[in-house]
């Protein structure tokens, strides 16, 4: 039987872990113009409260505009979306928060996280960024494990007119009870000498390679902080996460509001669960695929994201505007 034709297939080392900024010794690789034009929008820089802790705000655009909210993956920070958000700020109030732990935002007593408080984040960074302030509410795109928090938030608050996950590898599937609490390893304290040496070590997780060098810098250079003599990561080493409020699989039909669910062709987080994820989608619910793209499709393809993001809510903005003149 002849296979199906695959040009993208990507064949991954598996002797050890990849580090793809190894090689340049700390020198920034070159970043195409439309990285760096994007770059120079940069945001409002504040902070508002979550559940007793500093969360940090980035904004673009005015308010007014109907609004639009960027949550980054696992350890990762808002500024993963400072070379996206440009691209929508002429028409949305744009907002990208990092969760609680990660980032510039506090750290939680005892080192203990979960997904109910980091929704409540989500939900409260619209009032803060004022992503409501044109009546309506915001849509959301949300990368890898923030599609669990947004799915969450959503459910818990209603407060979302559209939701983007991005590779979040939703289970279609329940889990035995013991395997339903994970992700409570904590993270390694390490202190580097230098930037240089801490840009070496910063790694994607699942392991992948990457073709944008200039994504992975620009996100790794912000995942450092000075301190102790050296440089640390934005990361609370002492984290320990809960799953059991993001696995059960009849969430994906809980929210209200329509979804359209992005992945990467070869994502290994969800490439042998997207017929399950698909299966289970609400109808009307989408599932797109970003062709030569790993999990993280935000480094891996930029642009062809921006442009299924805009492809999006173009459509839903024309259904509301559609859906409006049906009620006069």
């Amino acid at each position: 039987m002849q296979q199906p034709f695959s040009p993208m297939r990507r064949i991954v080392p598996t002797d050890g872990p990849i580090f793809p900024l190894a090689g340049l010794n700390g020198a920034r690789p070159p970043a195409p113009a439309w990285f760096e034009n994007a770059l120079a929008v940069a945001p409002e820089r504040g902070e508002f409260f979550g559940n007793g802790v500093p969360i940090e705000l980035l904004t673009w655009g005015e308010v007014g505009k109907p609004g639009l909210l960027f949550l980054h993956g696992y350890a990762g920070h808002a500024d993963w979306w400072s070379f996206v958000a440009p691209f929508f700020a002429a028409d949305y109030r744009c907002a990208a928060i990092s969760f609680a732990g990660m980032g510039r935002s506090g750290h939680r007593p005892g080192g203990i996280y979960d997904f109910g408080a980091w929704a409540d984040d989500a939900h409260q960074a619209i009032a803060a960024a004022g992503l409501d302030a044109s009546g309506a509410r915001p849509v959301v795109v949300a990368q890898s494990m923030a599609g669990f928090v947004a799915l969450l938030a959503a459910i818990r608050h209603d407060c979302f007119s559209g939701l983007i996950p991005i590779d979040t590898g939703y289970r279609t599937e329940a889990l035995p009870p013991a395997d339903r609490v994970r992700l409570g390893q904590g993270h390694r304290d390490r202190l580097f000498a230098t930037v240089a040496e801490g840009l070496a070590r910063y790694r994607l997780s699942p392991d992948q390679p990457c073709a944008n060098p200039f994504v992975l810098d620009h996100v790794a250079r912000l995942s450092l902080r000075e301190a102790d003599g050296g440089w640390r990561w934005l990361l609370d080493p002492a984290m320990t996460t809960d799953l059991r409020l993001c696995w059960e699989p009849e969430m994906l039909r809980q929210a209200a509001c329509p979804m359209a669910y992005v992945h990467g062709q070869r994502s290994a987080l969800v490439a042998h669960r997207i017929a399950g994820i698909r299966a289970a989608l609400k109808p009307g619910d989408v599932a797109i695929e970003i062709p030569d793209a790993d999990h993280n499709v935000l480094a891996d393809q930029p642009l062809a994201l921006i442009a299924v993001v805009r492809t999006v809510l173009a459509g839903w903005r024309a259904e509301a505007a559609i859906g409006k003149g049906a009620g006069r």
